[in-house]
């Protein structure tokens, strides 16, 4: 794979590490040792100073390529099959039975995907980052909301009897002082909504 700049390429090999090599003369420059598994797929970042890949070891490990370091280890808890950056190089998509989004600056997780029913084997950004596609064992391929959705409070004064909500919202708690109103908007378009009453 070429960095995107096309001044380096990065390769993988089965004895679990990846390197990568000057484009032009062929020299290598880095051998990247950290993970402990098969190395499934790796990522460029935006600006080809980092790489991040994806092993069946269960992990993705962000690379810093100045100097070999490892910055980032994230735990997926399966066998990670696909990895992607970002357009903004903000954020870093990994596939495995999920899809997982990580801040690529802190390694916290931001989002989860759920509703393929096989292995995920590719994932993939839209041009501006709104959006992720992942392919899948389940031979289906879907189109995924790549924003994390904010909670909202909503708090009313008297007892509650009855309660409806628009699409894209519902209810996710409740107590004596009120409920909570959480968005729970679809996150690809074939997601079900789920709602927890237990009004007291």
């Amino acid at each position: 794979m070429f960095s995107p700049d096309g001044k380096l390429l990065a390769t993988a090999s089965i004895d679990q590490t990846i390197k990568t090599w000057d484009s032009q003369s062929g020299q290598e420059q880095l051998t990247l040792k950290g993970h402990k598994g098969a190395i499934q797929d790796f990522a460029f970042s935006p600006d080809g100073r980092r790489l991040a890949s994806a092993c069946g070891d269960s992990s993705v490990i962000l690379w810093d390529l100045q100097n070999g370091d490892q910055r980032l280890v994230l735990r997926h808890g399966q066998p990670v099959l696909g990895v992607a950056f970002s357009p903004d190089g903000k954020r870093i998509a990994t596939a495995s039975r999920t899809i997982r989004l990580w801040d690529a600056d802190d390694g916290q997780e931001v989002l989860t995907l759920k509703g393929h029913t096989g292995a995920i084997r590719s994932v993939a950004f839209s041009a501006d980052g709104g959006r992720l596609l992942s392919t899948s064992v389940d031979k289906t391929a879907r189109i995924w909301d790549a924003s994390p959705v904010p909670q909202k409070l909503v708090r009313v004064r008297k007892s509650l009897t009855a309660i409806d909500y628009p699409a894209g919202w519902a209810l996710t708690g409740s107590n004596r002082d009120g409920f909570e109103m959480g968005v729970d908007r679809a996150v690809h378009r074939n997601a079900e909504f789920a709602s927890r009453a237990g009004l007291v």
